[in-house]
Order: structure tokens, then sequence, then C-alpha cells
């Protein structure tokens, strides 16, 4: 009834990724789909369910150190970051899992004598440190090792000091005169030596310029005397009273002599002797003891030429400059300089005999012990040198010297070898 008919043949594969149909001559067709978008940032295809994809490709390199992303012509790229924060001081990179770094760079040029550091502008810099003291008695300088100094020279200590010979005390000419004129008023009498034995007794300055000048040989005292006359003892006992007398006076009258420094602080700086380093009141000190005929390390012989250095080296004003100044230590006089110390001990090491020699403005307090904070020895109101005495086993000892408020303390290291 219906007769002929021409039926379309069904192309459709249910497949979006297809373009179908029907040729009439070839026949049916499926052609694929054209994915892509000509974006090299993207990964085309296409789903058999939902079609077409562009997904953007992966330019992640999982490295923190660089920019990741896609050009859609020339493709993926990693770029550096920029680590680079314009600052001089710091040295910049990055690490792959860290991330962009800034450290300091170091400044130290390992010299003590500069201060380190890095300006952001202009870089590192290593500035000289300051030494300088302000004080004129001082050579200031520094030493790239152990740092800054201020070397005692001679400008201010040096120069106007004032000693005497025996035979200038005993003179009537003007040490005699002014040994007679300022003895009532610096001291009632003059013992000459140490309690720690034999001793000489002056009761004026009429006896002392008597017994001024000794002769004979040096040696130590062999009893107690009260003003012995012109009789010859020991030229020990003649240079030490000389030695006494200039360091009374020196302490006691603002105008003996031309220096506003003290005569006892002066550092014996003779190459070869035993006392190089000492100052003149150690040295005066030590010297009372052995004339004495106190247990010592040193001969009476020895002190004999050491004090005969002292009397001699600024004779009459003079100076032979066998002496350097320490510091700038005020004379005791119209108040107290705390600066006013001078600590050592001699000889280190030592065997039976340890000299501590002290000079000092004010009362100090000295303990021993040993490594193992044993206590040795104490000694309290030290304001001059002091001879140690001991029993010690052999072995290293620390000598702790400080004044009662604290404000001064200074620890020497000695060894004891037999």
């Amino acid at each position: 009834v219906t007769g002929v008919y021409h039926t379309p043949v069904n192309s459709d594969d249910n497949n979006v990724c297809t373009i179908d149909g029907c040729d009439p001559v070839t026949g049916v067709y499926h052609n694929p789909v054209n994915t892509d978008e000509n974006n090299v940032c993207t990964a085309d295809g296409c789903d058999p369910v939902t079609g077409v994809y562009h997904t953007p490709v992966n330019s992640d390199d999982n490295n923190v150190c660089t920019i990741d992303g896609c050009d859609p012509v020339t493709g993926v790229y990693h770029n550096p970051a920029n680590t680079d924060d314009n600052d001089v001081c710091t040295t910049d990179g990055c690490n792959p899992v860290t991330g962009v770094y800034h450290n300091p760079v170091n400044s130290d040029d390992n010299n003590v004598c500069t201060t380190d550091g890095c300006d952001p502008v202009t870089g590192v810099y290593h500035n000289p440190v300051n030494s300088d003291d302000n004080n004129p008695c001082t050579t200031d300088g520094c030493d790239p090792v152990t740092g800054v100094y201020h070397t005692p020279n001679n400008t201010c200590c040096n120069g106007n000091f004032l000693t005497y010979t025996q035979g200038g005390w005993h003179n009537t000419g003007t040490p005699g005169t002014y040994l007679t004129n300022h003895f009532d008023a610096c001291l009632d009498t003059f013992v000459l030596g140490d309690p720690c034995g034999k001793t000489i007794k002056f009761s004026d300055a009429a006896a002392i310029k008597t017994f001024l000048p000794q002769g004979s040989t040096a040696a130590a005292l062999t009893q107690n005397l009260i003003n012995p006359g012109s009789a010859n003892i020991t030229v020990l006992a003649g240079q030490v009273l000389s030695n006494g007398l200039a360091l009374l006076f020196d302490n006691c009258d603002p105008n003996f002599g031309g220096s506003t420094s003290s005569l006892g602080a002066q550092i014996y700086n003779v190459n070869g002797s035993p006392f190089k380093g000492w100052s003149i009141q150690a040295i005066y000190d030590t010297a009372r003891k052995v004339l004495s005929g106190c247990p010592s390390n040193y001969t009476p012989s020895q002190m004999n030429v050491v004090s005969t250095a002292i009397n001699e080296n600024y004779d009459a004003g003079g100076n032979q400059n066998h002496f350097n100044c320490p510091s700038s230590l005020s004379r005791l006089s119209g108040g107290v300089d705390n600066s006013a110390k001078y600590v050592n001990a001699r000889p280190n090491p030592f065997s039976h005999s340890l000299t501590l020699e002290v000079t000092s403005d004010e009362y100090l307090i000295v303990t021993v012990t040993d490594i193992t904070g044993r206590l040795f020895g104490e000694y309290k109101n030290v304001n001059q040198s002091i001879e140690m005495n001991n029993d010690w086993n052999n072995g290293m000892y620390f000598i702790t010297v400080k004044n009662e408020s604290g404000s001064y303390q200074q620890v020497l290291k000695v060894i004891r070898v037999e």
C-alpha cells in the first residue's frame, strides 16, 4: 500500500567526540571532533561522555625557588625567584626546599682592634676601636691579638721625683735642712726594718743625720737598736733608710719633689735584675725585711744594689731613667685615688717564700686558696708588700686581693715547686 520507501540510516554513534553523518557515496562516517585550541598550556582531548576538554598543563616543578606558569605561545616556564633584597649586608639565595634566604654577611675580621658591622648601603665596615683613655701618661694603641693597650710612658711620672743619697740626707744643706724641718710634721719616730726581725729606732732627725752615711758590707741587723750614733753597722741600713725617707716625705708632703704621682709606684726597668718590674714601694718593703733578718729569697747584697739605685736615680731631682711610671697614679694627698694599686707576686714559680708586692692607697684583704678552693691563708689590712712564708705542698695556688667595698679585686695565679 505504501510503496517504495527510503529511510535515512542512523549515523549517530552516541559518541560526543565524533561528528557523525552519511555520505551518499561513501556512507556513514564518524569523524573525530577537533580538540586543539592552539594553546600549549592545555592538554586537549575528548571524553566520549563529557566531550572535548582543555586541561591546563601542570607547570609546578616543586621548586620554591622558581615562579612557575605557562605562556600560551611558548609554553611552561620556571623563572628563578628574585632573591635580591637590595641589602649589601646579606648573602641572598634560594634553597629548593626552604625557599629564599637573606643570610647576614660575616663582618668579623678576627681583629679585636676593630668594631665590625655592616651598613645596608655601604656594606661591611671595620672601624678602629677607640684606644684613647684620655690619659697623657699612657701611650695608647691596639694589638690585633691582645687588644687595646695603655702603655705607661715617661711624660707624666718620670721627671720630677726626688730622692737623696745617704750623704745628701746627712748633709747640712737642702736635704738635711728639709729632714730637720719636716721630721716632726710627718712622724714622731722612724723605725727602720720590719717587725718580723731586728729594727733600728730613730727618735728625731738629728739621730738619722748622725747615723748617715753608713759604710761596711751589706748585712742583716743582729740586734735591735735605738739612735745607734755614727758607728758603721751595715751599708744596707743606710740605703734602706734613705729609701724610706724619700717615700715618707713623698706621701706626707705634696711639695716634696715636683711630681703629682707616687714615687712608690715607679717601676724598676733594669734588665737582668731580679727586681725588674718591681715598684719602689715593693723593693723598699722587701729590703726592710731582709735588713731585719727575716726569711727571704733575696740577699742583703741584692737589696743593697737596688736600694742604692733608688736613691741615686732621682738624686736631687735628677733622673737616671732606671724607673718607669706604671700609670697616672695620684699622690696620696688630699684624697684617695682608688686606682693607686699595684699588686704582683714574686718569684713565680716559688719554693719556700713568696713576696706579694703591694702598693695601695687603702687596706686590702688577701686570701690564698688552692685549686679546690681550700683556704691556705688570709691577710687583712694589707697596704704594703708582705712575704708569705709557707709550708704549702707543690702545686697551683690563687691569691685573691680585694678591698673591703668589693670595688677592686685582682686574682694572681702562683705555682709552688720544691
